[in-house]
């Protein structure tokens, strides 16, 4: 709902219509994606930031420059967006698998930071990126029962999972865990 009301202009009406909250539910999901590939990159990610990527991060910057002008235009919090979307579609083009992780933790230092002024993308999510010892075994039991090609009981983990709001994925890179 927030993300809704920060998209519009606040001099437009507010128009609650299905579509209008569709398009909000999908550009937030997008966002949290960003986010989430970039944390995953920064645990999968080569180790020293290249020179290219130091000039990539450069013009990345410029999005914050955008951001703070409509944030300064009276509070244009629908430009602001658009400014953080900007920055994203470049994000998932210049950071992708083999990205160094200062690169891709530098990507996700300026996402957050600009996010983190409308207060979205606040979520379970950061409460705590660690893994606890109990899930963590539960992630290695459904590992195990995987490797031993026993899927009922990796489904029953992952469902369990699940149930408490905790989403695995399996990647070519590791096992991405989301907590919705």
């Amino acid at each position: 709902m927030r993300f809704f009301l920060l998209s519009g202009h606040y001099r437009s009406p507010i128009n609650f219509s299905r579509d209008l909250m569709e398009q909000a539910k999908n550009g937030l999901a997008r966002m949290r994606n960003a986010k989430s590939n970039l944390k995953h990159l920064i645990g999968a990610g080569a180790a020293g930031i290249t020179e290219e990527e130091e000039n990539k991060f450069k013009a990345l910057e410029a999005y914050r420059d955008k951001f703070v002008t409509a944030m300064e235009d009276d509070l244009n919090t629908a430009d602001a967006i658009s400014a953080v979307f900007e920055l994203i579609k470049d994000i998932n083009t210049d950071v992708k698998d083999g990205a160094s992780k200062e690169f891709a933790q530098k990507c996700l230092d300026l996402l957050t930071e600009l996010t983190d002024v409308l207060g979205i993308l606040q979520d379970k999510e950061d409460a705590g990126d660690g893994v606890d010892e109990e899930l963590q075994k539960l992630i290695d039991e459904r590992q195990a029962a995987r490797k031993a090609k026993d899927f009922k009981r990796a489904d029953e983990i992952r469902d369990m999972l699940k149930a408490q709001g905790i989403i695995l994925e399996d990647t070519p890179q590791g096992i991405k865990i989301t907590r919705i």
